[in-house]
């Protein structure tokens, strides 16, 4: 019997191309598509797990046989299972306060933009001159000392760094909960960001991981040139798939 395959898909920068507005990312109908396609393939399962709220990435994907990681994973929805780190959920009322503090900062500083996702928070400066980045920087310094002793932890990604729960949870612990659901399946793990390295950590030695974007200290096995190659690449994994059911 061949094995159940899970496709473990980053959003941003992945299957969404990145643009100076967070809120403007989409999927393209053909990425929307070949998700369709591959989801209806038997013995083929598709995770998305993102950065973003759950809310807010499965609206923009809007497939609810899929299955779901919002918050870095700390909370995951899809068919027949619903979960929320507990850990996280007990700190966020710290996270919140955290949160208004950092929005009365960041008002001096054009650009700057806060995203509370309620579990986590996301400080993106893309727009921020860089005149501006050492006001940001000071912001962030502050921040992190004011924060030293609550259980947070932080994380950086491209022009944003992120305020999280100190938990032992990221996106690798989440595909290993949805492939522990699932029995077990061949994952093959996509992502373009630094905090896909963890999901690319998690998968070693089990499937198989690709990069978007090429980084010499990654831990994936493989990468793609840029995200113009994910819906070619997704398209020839549907194609090689459906040959061998």
């Amino acid at each position: 019997m061949q094995k159940q395959v899970l496709l473990l898909l980053d959003f941003d920068g992945t299957l969404a191309a990145l643009s100076g507005s967070r809120a403007a990312a989409r999927l393209t109908g053909e990425i929307r598509r070949l998700l369709v396609s591959l989801q209806g393939l038997p013995r083929v399962d598709v995770a998305i797990l993102s950065g973003r709220s759950l809310e807010d990435v499965r609206s923009r994907v809007d497939l609810p046989a899929l299955y779901y990681g919002g918050n870095h994973g700390l909370e995951i929805a899809g068919p027949g299972i619903s979960y929320l780190h507990s850990g996280a959920s007990a700190r966020r009322s710290i996270v919140q306060l955290l949160a208004a503090r950092i929005e009365r900062d960041l008002r001096g500083i054009p650009g700057a933009a806060l995203e509370n996702k309620g579990l986590t928070l996301s400080v993106h400066y893309r727009r921020v001159a860089r005149s501006a980045r050492p006001s940001l920087r000071r912001v962030q310094s502050r921040v992190r000392a004011d924060a030293s002793g609550l259980p947070v932890r932080w994380g950086a990604g491209r022009h944003v760094w992120d305020l999280l729960p100190r938990v032992t949870w990221h996106k690798g612990a989440a595909a290993l909960h949805v492939m522990r659901h699932l029995g077990g399946p061949f994952p093959v793990a996509l992502g373009d960001d630094t905090t896909d390295e963890d999901l690319f950590a998690a998968v070693k030695g089990r499937g198989i991981s690709i990069r978007v974007g090429r980084l010499k200290s990654s831990r994936a096995d493989f990468y793609l040139r840029g995200q113009e190659q994910v819906a070619r690449f997704l398209r020839e994994t549907g194609a090689a798939l459906e040959d061998r059911t």
